[in-house]
């Protein structure tokens, strides 16, 4: 017989082994019971049954609370008690004023928004210019009477254009720059997504 054989052998007669002592031990395996849910399961439902405390501060005849010293003894033996200065002062406020990094943040996305839209006028005005130029050539090659001075505006149209797309690719080269400024700051990738 094989060596694959044998194993397979092996195993099989490993099986039929552990299943005779299980069969004579007389056990079954039991399974898992299933967790019960109770009918209150969310939070929502435990703050309807739960009862609520009164408040121990006193309304005054207008309708607003009045606070005395033994209104805010009363809530100090029950919680803390908070004192704010100041009409509509909250507690601990968050800073209105960003961090030194969150206005870093936002003068460099600033930077590169304004070099984006800067490029992205400098291509509609090359789209314009192409299309002229082609305009132009269309009219050019009708040939006929002044056909001289129609290539002349062509000439024109594909000089004005070349002078565009300079200037498109020196915007886009300031847009790069303007990144490399921004990482030697320390901007971080994400932040001119």
């Amino acid at each position: 017989m094989s060596r694959s054989g044998l194993c397979a052998a092996a195993w099989t007669a490993v099986i039929l082994v552990a299943a005779a002592l299980q069969s004579a031990a007389g056990t079954t395996p039991t399974p898992t019971p299933s967790p019960v849910t109770r009918g209150n399961t969310s939070l929502a439902r435990y703050a309807d049954r739960a009862p609520l405390r009164a408040s121990p501060l006193q309304r005054g005849e207008d309708g607003g609370i009045v606070i005395t010293n033994d209104t805010v003894l009363e809530l100090r033996e029950g919680g803390s008690v908070t004192t704010v200065s100041g009409p509509g002062a909250r507690p601990d406020s968050p800073s209105t004023t960003p961090s030194p990094r969150a206005a870093r943040r936002a003068y460099w996305r600033r930077s590169v928004d304004a070099q984006r839209r800067r490029i992205a006028a400098a291509a509609d005005e090359l789209a314009k210019a192409d299309a002229r130029v082609r305009a132009l050539e269309d009219a050019a090659l009708t040939g006929g009477r002044g056909a001289v001075k129609r290539w002349a505006k062509v000439d024109e149209a594909k000089r004005r254009r070349l002078v565009i797309a300079r200037h498109l690719q020196r915007e886009r080269e300031a847009l790069g720059a303007v990144i490399r400024a921004a990482r030697r700051e320390g901007a971080e990738p994400g932040w001119f997504r």
